[in-house]
């Protein structure tokens, strides 16, 4: 890509990858055109060719961007000291509601880029989102406190029930709300739940 992107205005910068992300978010990397990108972005087609070279390029750059943004978020979230398990996924899940307010289709595009077939570019990501997912669960449990809970509890499947519950809650609000999302309103939402997992989960002395 040419490196002449980063000094645009951040303004202009979030225009280009949000457009672009809204629509590989939207499509699969073939019927994702870059007519519709530079549309979404509010930018002519030379110019976002003139950032960057050709739509496989783009792809992989926005993969790239949204890795580092987890990253920063991993990094923030190691400087917090608080052990207890629910707290951990509180704090992560108000730093994944910080870069959604920032880029609001992110997760959907790495959702979108995980289950990607085309051969031009899913061989350049599957490898890393697999050391990615390992490397998180491996870092979520290094330091938790797991004597919290009640003792027949596996705190391995807790985690797998707090990713479901996440995923199941975000679709069902995404077709209640009909793409308008109020992301802070619907965050505060899901807190309420795991409030009422940690109940189920933890002993009472924890409470």
């Amino acid at each position: 890509m040419n490196e002449k992107f980063f000094d645009l205005p951040k303004k202009k910068q979030n225009a280009i990858i949000n457009g672009a992300m809204h629509v590989f978010a939207k499509y699969e990397y073939k019927k994702a055109t870059t007519e519709e990108i530079a549309k979404e972005a509010g930018v002519s087609k030379a110019l976002l060719f003139h950032y960057f070279g050709n739509k496989k390029e783009l792809y992989l750059f926005l993969y790239d961007y949204a890795i580092q943004k987890s990253y920063e978020q991993k990094k923030e979230l190691k400087n917090k000291k608080d052990n207890d398990f629910f707290n951990k996924i509180i704090d992560a899940q108000n730093c994944k509601v910080k870069i959604l307010l920032e880029h609001p289709d992110i997760m959907m595009f790495l959702t979108k880029v995980y289950f990607e077939e085309n051969e031009e570019v899913k061989g350049v990501v599957k490898e890393a989102f697999k050391n990615s997912a390992v490397e998180a669960k491996t870092d979520f449990f290094k330091d938790v406190d797991l004597t919290k809970f009640k003792d027949d509890i596996s705190p391995k499947e807790v985690l797998n029930i707090v990713f479901w519950m996440a995923e199941g809650f975000m679709k069902d609000k995404r077709l209640e709300a009909n793409k308008t999302v109020d992301l802070l309103k619907l965050n505060d939402e899901y807190l309420k739940y795991l409030k009422i997992l940690r109940k189920a989960f933890y002993k009472e002395e924890y409470l």
